[in-house]
């Protein structure tokens, strides 16, 4: 096969991946949405299974760009694309690692923090719908809403932090489950952090600009 035409198909297959892991992360995500939602128990092993097929795709990719990377005649937009796009599939498969923890949570279903744990879910798979609109028509500005939307998530988690320190304080006996409860909301914001790497690298990959170093 001629070496430009293998390159060239690399780069299309690597786009259609980033899509295709988009939108199995995303469906874990509906899938724990929709059972919160109707307080049935999560399908752990179908979530399990999805996690593996995010980590082959992420594992493959990186071993292929490896070869890639390599050809010294790529254009700049496609050397951003690999390892921009690279680093994109690693942190949504961070979040799908993440979902397979809160998943085994047993709290997740605690009736008195049910709502917050939706409403939480309901911004992030919104930050995903605006990630593939950034990504698939190069709608740039969807990216900086998902930034917005991170900062959204930080203020719910540090709101019902002091809450549930306040709890916790007044009756020692809700310890235990303020404690796991902490680690959910945790994880659903660290889950909005890595949404917003995405969004940086997306921003990247099309405008070679780095808001990684972006100092406020």
């Amino acid at each position: 096969m001629d070496h430009t035409k293998y390159i060239t198909q690399q780069i299309n297959s690597l786009r259609n991946d980033i899509i295709e892991v988009s939108g199995l992360v995303r469906n874990m995500l509906t899938i724990i949405d929709q059972n919160l939602k109707t307080h049935t128990k999560i399908p752990f092993n179908d979530l399990l299974k999805v996690n593996k097929r995010v980590e082959k795709i992420y594992f493959l990719i990186k071993e292929e760009n490896l070869d890639i990377i390599a050809e010294l005649k790529l254009a700049d937009a496609d050397i951003r694309l690999i390892i921009g796009g690279t680093k994109l599939i690693l942190n949504y498969l961070y979040i799908s690692n993440k979902l397979i923890s809160i998943s085994k949570n047993e709290r997740l279903d605690f009736s008195n923090y049910n709502i917050v744990f939706i409403k939480m879910i309901g911004i992030i798979i919104d930050m995903f719908d605006k990630l593939f609109i950034a990504f698939t028509y190069r709608e740039i500005d969807k990216c900086y809403e998902v930034i917005a939307d991170d900062k959204n998530l930080d203020d719910i988690k540090n709101e019902k932090y002091s809450i549930i320190i306040e709890e916790m304080m007044k009756n020692e006996s809700l310890v235990p489950i303020g404690i796991e409860l902490i680690e959910l909301i945790s994880s659903m914001e660290r889950i909005g952090d890595y949404l917003k790497n995405i969004s940086e690298n997306i921003v990247y990959i099309f405008t070679a600009k780095n808001l990684t170093f972006k100092t406020s």
